[in-house]
């Protein structure tokens, strides 16, 4: 996940208490069916007859300020005040599954479009460049405007249809400049994770479509920290439960975590000390929680759950945001709910999806805070 400028602000860890081991997940599934591919559903049919619709609480002394961005997973993407009120929007053209956005100082955004492709807008949602590349989940700009995001491909692989997921390097002009293949790097890869089903032989052929790693996330480290060298690449493979950290070039893997510990996690981001936040889906465990890990130890440093744990739960998606003074951005995707942590582990700011038809919410695949200095300056241009 691209972090945009100014947000590598100090962080305050809440607790250093270890993980409860009753959180720990089961092993990974050894039945082949577990790793279809799957296409996410964007509503959520739990139905509420009176729903919470937009900001439901915002503590004013304590929320960290700053603007929201998230997409309604269509062709529009937002930017929020603190209040829930519309500061600008940008429309995707041609496209209808926008997942993701990263927004520029310029006000141009680079957009994620699932399988679709990958845009550059400016502030007035005009085309400036596009990729025509099979993108999914997530995607990093460098600071010259490089962009680096997941793809995927499909080949046969023990007698399956499967997917395997790359990361394509896309100059700042949308031209692909080179890519890293999963498949390629397989072996690698499989000396941090138990043996994976699919690498079994198939009993017989079938039309269905595999997905061996599900590569979620993909955070270039813009610097030096904890002895990983930058242009380091932080990735989330959420089939076999890990994180790693790729050299820059891709060719060694410099540090793993996960299996044992995570339960198909999404969205690993990199805190100015040198620690790895992560959304720990928990969807073999019932309940999500945040986990922040040392990589220095390979522990678990901090971690929070909800009081009543199965109340915080997204099985699929989510994501986690470390914003100053040790508060954190969450997203319960699955329930189409926002809320963010102080570092006491309190909730001082809530957000609901306030698109509901029929009985049912949006949900939201990830919302960022920026801070309001990286939008004021363009919205005052205009």
């Amino acid at each position: 996940m691209g972090i945009p400028p100014g947000l590598w602000a100090a962080c305050i860890l809440a607790s250093c208490a270890p993980a409860d081991p009753s959180d720990s997940p089961k092993v990974l599934a050894t039945d082949p069916a577990e790793f279809r591919a799957l296409g996410y559903t964007d509503w959520d049919d739990t139905g509420d007859e009176t729903p919470l619709l937009g900001v439901t609480q915002y503590s004013q002394n304590e929320a960290v300020r700053g603007v929201n961005l998230y997409t309604d997973q269509e062709r529009t993407c937002f930017a929020l005040d603190m209040e829930g009120r519309e500061l600008h929007r940008w429309t995707v053209p041609d496209h209808d599954q926008v997942e993701c956005f990263e927004l520029l100082a310029d006000g141009s955004i680079v957009v994620l479009s699932v399988d679709q492709g990958v845009s550059r807008l400016d502030r007035d949602s005009q085309v400036m460049w596009r990729a025509d590349v099979a993108a999914h989940h997530d995607l990093a700009v460098l600071p010259g405007g490089e962009v680096i995001v997941p793809t995927h491909r499909e080949i046969t692989h023990a007698g399956r249809r499967v997917r395997f997921d790359e990361l394509t390097h896309l100059d700042n002009n949308g031209e692909v400049i080179s890519s890293w293949d999963s498949h390629g790097a397989k072996e690698i890869l499989a000396q941090h994770h138990a043996p994976h089903p699919l690498d079994s032989p198939a009993d017989s052929p079938t039309e269905t479509v595999y997905d061996f790693y599900h590569l979620n996330a993909v955070e270039v480290l813009p610097s030096e920290i904890s002895g990983f060298p930058a242009a380091s690449k932080l990735l989330c493979l959420r089939n076999v439960d890990l994180l790693v950290i790729l050299s820059p070039d891709y060719s060694e893997v410099l540090w793993s975590f996960g299996p044992g510990v995570l339960d198909q996690p999404h969205s690993p981001t990199l805190t100015p000390e040198g620690r790895i936040l992560v959304f720990d889906n928990g969807r073999n465990r019932g309940h999500s929680r945040l986990v922040e890990i040392d990589p220095l130890t390979d522990t678990v440093a901090w971690s929070w759950k909800a009081a009543s744990p199965e109340s915080f739960f997204s099985p699929i998606r989510g994501a986690c945001q470390r914003l100053s003074g040790g508060h954190t951005l969450v997203t319960e995707s699955e329930r189409g709910r926002i809320f963010e942590l102080n570092a006491a582990g309190e909730r001082v700011w809530e957000f609901w999806s306030p698109l509901i038809v029929d009985g049912q919410r949006r949900r939201i695949y990830r919302m960022q805070r920026v801070l309001p200095s990286h939008v004021t300056s363009w919205l005052q241009d205009r």
